[in-house]
């Protein structure tokens, strides 16, 4: 796996080997996702397929962030040839299958 360069490395990430971890923040996990592929795959996020083509953003953003819930759901699909999971706790993790 290809190695983000420092400009483009999501703060407080930590990358190494084939899987790559970071705290999604401020952004909607939406935002995060992309984020961080592209990083991962060092081209810029407008290169990327549309999220939207994989998994409902607005859907992904809801499940993550909506408390009300009662559950910390988990989400796992396969992006750019890659397995991204988002979890309630603010946390994505990409692993190159």
């Amino acid at each position: 796996m290809s190695q983000p360069t420092d400009d483009r490395q999501p703060e407080g990430s930590v990358c190494g080997g084939e899987m790559y971890e970071t705290e999604v923040g401020d952004r909607d996990p939406s935002e995060a996702v992309v984020d961080v592929v592209s990083a991962i795959r060092d081209v810029e996020p407008a290169d990327l397929d549309p999220l939207y083509r994989t998994v409902d953003p607005d859907a992904l953003d809801s499940l993550c962030t909506n408390e009300d819930l009662g559950a910390q759901p988990t989400i796992r699909f396969d992006y750019e040839g890659l397995v991204v999971t988002v979890s309630a706790s603010n946390t994505i993790t990409v692993v190159e299958p």
